[in-house]
């Protein structure tokens, strides 16, 4: 998981914007979530200071704090909403 202190990450796949993440957003939550490559591809737009929050060390903090795991599932549910289709 990365989380960006400054700067701008835009992730794309196949050459599409998926979002573009600034100050105190994050990506790379998926991996988090499942052992999956990657689904897109992440590029700094700007000049960025990131933090990395490893697979281990993620796992330890939502042990610890579950209620992280609401912000992760909350993002990821952003993704896939205009996905989803009620009938």
């Amino acid at each position: 998981l990365y989380v960006v202190a400054k700067g701008k990450v835009n992730v794309t796949k196949n050459n599409t914007l998926l979002k573009e993440n600034g100050e105190n957003e994050f990506f790379g939550d998926l991996a988090l979530m499942d052992n999956e490559p990657r689904s897109g591809t992440a590029t700094t737009s700007t000049d960025c200071v990131l933090y990395l929050l490893e697979k281990s060390d993620f796992n330890r903090l939502t042990d610890d704090a579950p209620e992280i795991l609401k912000v992760i599932v909350q993002t990821i549910m952003t993704y896939l909403r205009p996905y989803l289709t009620h009938t």
